[in-house]
């Protein structure tokens, strides 16, 4: 059924979690958090419903982030950390 595109954009909330993952990443300053670690730290906000969203939605967010210079990247041992320098 469709849905018109203003109910949706009242409930969109990906500015949302944006800025939680900076804030997140911002208090563990100089440590890199991995995808899990970030995700954790989201499912415990109830108010994201991330478990909707499933981890592509992420993984889009975290690295619309880094296109945007918001947060870094770095790939070491196999898995990928996200920072705020």
């Amino acid at each position: 059924m469709p849905v018109s595109l203003k109910k949706i954009n009242n409930y969109d909330i990906q500015d949302d979690i944006k800025e939680k993952i900076c804030q997140i990443l911002k208090e563990n300053k100089g440590n890199g958090l991995d995808y899990n670690e970030i995700e954790f730290f989201l499912k415990n906000e109830k108010k994201f419903g991330l478990k909707l969203g499933g981890k592509f939605f992420l993984y889009s967010l975290l690295k619309d982030l880094i296109q945007n210079n918001k947060i870094k990247s770095i790939i070491t041992e196999g898995k990928e950390y996200f920072f705020i320098e």
